[in-house]
This record gives C-alpha cells, sequence and structure tokens, in this order.
C-alpha cells in the first residue's frame, strides 16, 4: 500500500523557521488519530504558496 502524503496548515512566521512547531489540534491528530511515526512525512504549507516537506 502506498503511503498518502499528509498536509497541514501552519502560520507563515513559521514555516520560515527552519524546524517549526506543530502544537494544538494539529499535534494531536498527528499523534492520535493518524498515528504517524518519526520518519513519517508530512507537507507544511501556508496558504499563500509556501510549503515544507518534513520527516
Amino acid at each position: 500500500m502506498k503511503d498518502i502524503m499528509r498536509h497541514f496548515f501552519i502560520d507563515k512566521s513559521e514555516l520560515a523557521n527552519p524546524s517549526p512547531i506543530i502544537t494544538g489540534s494539529d499535534a494531536k491528530h498527528i499523534k492520535n488519530v493518524l498515528r504517524l511515526k518519526p520518519g513519517n512525512e508530512i507537507l507544511l504549507f501556508d496558504g499563500e504558496g509556501g510549503s515544507m516537506k518534513l520527516k
């Protein structure tokens, strides 16, 4: 089965950080619902064309 790249909205100022921090409901969703583990990839986007792929 192919892995699905998960997308999450993040504030533009946080996207500028080389190690952005995901908090609140998105962090809970990643951990408790999606059960993503270290090494899984996600895509962060700011809604203005900026994005960052993270592991």
